[in-house]
């Protein structure tokens, strides 16, 4: 297994707001295994990538993803559930909820949280992979 780190930024040059790590497995069973350990709960047997929402220290989560299968759609996926769960838990989609004057501001801050952190995960997994089809 491999690790990567994102940092969550809301805008350029913002500080981190905190890490969320991206593991990488190069086995299924290893990853649902995690997933059922993270989450705390069974329901991960047909599982081929997860989102763990756990807060330890600095980090806000982990996001689970099976090697075989790597590809840009499944770590946005994987990202979403992240960013939905951060919202949620950070109650920056109070704006959204109630259709406030905020709502453009708070979607483009979620806008830019993907990019930015989708460009990070594949910086990142160049590195570790550096032979891969681009």
């Amino acid at each position: 297994m491999d690790n990567i780190v994102l940092k969550i930024r809301h805008a350029n040059g913002a500080r981190s707001r905190g890490k969320v790590r991206v593991v990488i497995f190069h086995h299924l069973k290893d990853l649902r295994a995690c997933a059922k350990e993270q989450s705390g709960h069974g329901g991960w047997g047909t599982a081929a990538g997860a989102y763990a929402g756990l807060e330890k220290g600095e980090y806000f989560g982990a996001i689970l993803l099976w090697k075989d299968i790597i590809g840009a759609g499944y770590f946005a996926h994987e990202l979403q559930h992240f960013i939905t769960d951060y919202l949620v838990r950070k109650d920056l989609f109070k704006p959204i909820l109630e259709q406030d004057k905020r709502f453009s501001e708070t979607s483009e801050m979620l806008s830019w949280i993907c990019g930015d952190m989708t460009a990070q995960f594949w910086a990142e997994y160049y590195k570790l992979y550096p032979d891969e089809d681009r």
